[in-house]
Parts: structure tokens; C-alpha cells; sequence
């Protein structure tokens, strides 16, 4: 009897484990199924169960599919997200070198400023998103940064000053990175020291003019205006504050510090 009861308990356990491997192996060709006949929707569901990677290669292969430069945008973003430094750079390179590449930006720009003009995105998601060709830029040294790749961020950044707004902010990461990321005094001093004549021989000067030329839209009637104002002084105060604090300027730390912490203030006043 309990051999019949043990053969038994055997069939049942053998039976389920053959139903569950069926439900796993139906799962798995449903997933690859919908990974290749939908890769939108499939990166949809990643994104809401939070399977990042996976979601990146779905992206991958939408953008192989439409060769759209908003795809290769939403890719380069993703890419970030996982740390494929590498990659990102690549696809950052295949969109910033596509013919279309200026008008994708000028209509990304104005999609991203329509809505923040009708409510539809907060202030502080305004600033990151407007300006796409200065993200993609500064993205790209970033990816150098991120592997402390400190020569190849600096020519980067060296490159980007076709356009004042985006060696601001590429001046800004990279001066961030040196002072707060972990590397040595040593290092940080060389490297600011050297970013000073990337400026015309003078770092300090062309900060203090782009600072000035940029008061008058800090108080400007336009909301979006302001709030990108305010932001790029943040982020030239506290460039300005580093230098001096890295250079050991005791004598202008302090006043520098206290336009950086005003400058974070009235920012904050403005997007609260």
C-alpha cells in the first residue's frame, strides 16, 4: 500500500514538473516571440517590471528596424541608464552625424519647450531635456568621465566650445567630476589648471562674461527663459567656486561660494 501511495505521490510530482517546464517553455517562445514581432510593446512591459538591459536591447533592435532618429535618441538614453558607455558613444556618433540630426533637434527642442509652456512637464524635467544637442555632447565626455578617461573628456569638452551654452554645462560635469568623483588633488589641480586655456587662456574671465551676458534673461517675462537662466548660473557659480577653492584662492572662496548657494536659491525659487 505505501508503495502504491509512493508511486503514486512520484506520478504527480513528475507531472507537474513536466506542466511547469511546458508553462516556462511557452513563456520563453511567447517572450522571444513578442521581443521580435514587438519590440516597442515588449520594451513597454521590461520597462514597467524594471528589466533595464533587456529593455535597452529592445530599443537596440527597434532602432535597427526604423533607423529614426527619435529611436536612436530613446536608445542613447537607455544605454546611459545600464552603464554601456561604449555603446552610447557610438550611437550618440551615428545620430549627431546623421543629415537629419539638426532638424531633429530643433524639433525636439520645441516639442520639449511646448509642453513645458502648457504644463505638461515640470521645470526641473525642462532643463535636462532642453537642448538636446548639449545632452548628446555632454553625454558623450561623460561616457570618457565614467571610465576616468580624463584626457579624451578633456578633448571632448574642448571641442564642444562651437556653442557657448554647451561648453558651460561640458565645463560644468567635467569640473564636478574632478572635484567631487574621487580624483586625487593632484589630479583635480592638473587637469582644472589645464581646462583654463581652453577659454581663450582665461577659464575664470570667459565664466564671469557668459555669467553677466546671461543676467538679463534671469529676469526675463518668459518662464522658460528664466528657468534655464537660472539653472546655467548655478552651474557657472559653482564651476567659478571650484576653480578658486582648487587653486587655493582663500581670498574669493568664500564670495564665490555665496553666489553659488544664491544662485541654487533663486533657482529653486523658480521651479518650486
Amino acid at each position: 500500500m505505501e508503495e502504491k501511495e509512493y508511486k503514486v505521490g512520484k506520478d504527480i510530482f513528475k507531472t507537474t514538473l513536466k506542466v511547469l517546464l511546458a508553462i516556462v517553455v511557452l513563456f520563453i517562445f511567447a517572450a522571444v516571440g513578442l521581443f521580435v514581432i514587438s519590440p516597442r510593446t515588449t520594451a513597454k512591459i521590461c520597462s514597467t517590471l524594471g528589466f533595464r538591459h533587456l529593455e535597452a536591447s529592445c530599443y537596440e533592435l527597434v532602432y535597427a528596424r526604423s533607423k529614426n532618429n527619435t529611436d536612436c535618441y530613446n536608445l542613447i538614453v537607455k544605454l546611459g541608464g545600464i552603464n554601456k558607455y561604449e555603446k552610447q558613444q557610438n550611437y550618440i556618433n551615428i545620430l549627431q552625424n546623421n543629415t537629419e540630426y539638426s532638424d531633429f533637434c530643433d524639433t525636439f527642442d520645441d516639442s520639449v519647450l511646448n509642453e513645458f509652456n502648457n504644463g505638461k512637464i515640470a521645470a526641473k524635467n525642462f532643463v535636462s531635456m532642453y537642448g538636446v544637442n548639449e545632452y548628446l555632447s555632454s553625454s558623450y565626455a561623460d561616457c570618457y568621465l565614467a571610465r576616468n578617461m580624463l584626457d579624451e573628456a578633456y578633448n571632448t569638452i574642448i571641442a564642444s566650445k562651437s556653442t557657448d551654452r554647451q561648453f558651460e554645462l561640458a565645463v560644468y560635469y567635467y569640473i564636478d567630476y574632478l572635484y567631487s568623483k574621487g580624483v586625487s588633488e593632484t589630479q583635480c589641480k592638473t587637469y582644472i589648471q589645464k581646462l583654463a586655456s581652453a577659454a581663450d587662456g582665461n577659464i575664470l574671465d570667459y565664466l564671469e562674461q557668459r555669467n553677466l551676458l546671461n543676467e538679463t534673461s534671469v529676469v526675463s517675462s518668459e518662464k522658460s527663459v528664466r528657468v534655464l537662466a537660472k539653472y546655467t548660473k548655478v552651474k557657472i557659480t559653482y564651476s567659478k567656486y571650484v576653480i578658486y577653492k582648487v587653486n587655493d584662492e582663500t581670498t574669493l572662496v568664500d564670495g564665490a561660494y555665496a553666489d553659488w548657494q544664491n544662485a541654487v536659491v533663486a533657482y529653486n525659487a523658480e521651479v518650486a
